[in-house]
Formats: structure tokens, C-alpha cells, sequence
């Protein structure tokens, strides 16, 4: 069977799992390595108050941003 799209399933434990990290202060506040978070401009999906407010709890966090680039940083061409 070929399936379209999240599954109520995959959208219960992503929330679940963001839950318990990337929007739990505590746990941003643990990660004990150096990170770096790449953006893109022209970002639909994720809110940028969201990431903005997410890398400020993480203790070395250096965020770098392509100008023009959406939430699919990967497929992106020049």
C-alpha cells in the first residue's frame, strides 16, 4: 500500500520527540558539543521565532543562514 504524506502515527511521535528535545530548554541546555545549525532565508515550514529561540538555550551554537535557500537545505540548487 503506497501512502501520501505523514501518518498520524509519524506526526504523534515527532511531536513526542520535540517534546522531549528541541523544545525543552533543559535538554538544549545539556548538549555538551559544539553545533551548527544551517538555515535557509526563505524557510516555510519552521517558524524563525521557533529556531531562533531554540539555538539561544544551546551553549555553542553557530548558525549560519543561505540566503534564498527553504527547509530542504539539501535539494537546494544554485
Amino acid at each position: 500500500m503506497w501512502r501520501f504524506g505523514a501518518s498520524v502515527g509519524w506526526v504523534a511521535a515527532a511531536y513526542e520527540s520535540c517534546a522531549k528535545t528541541t523544545l525543552n530548554p533543559a535538554f538544549l541546555r545539556s548538549v555538551g558539543c559544539p553545533v551548527l545549525a544551517l538555515t535557509g532565508s526563505g524557510e516555510t515550514i519552521v517558524k524563525y521565532a521557533a529556531f531562533a529561540e531554540m539555538f539561544q538555550w544551546i551553549p555553542d551554537c553557530t548558525r549560519h543562514e543561505f540566503e534564498g535557500a527553504r527547509h530542504e537545505l539539501l535539494y537546494e540548487t544554485a
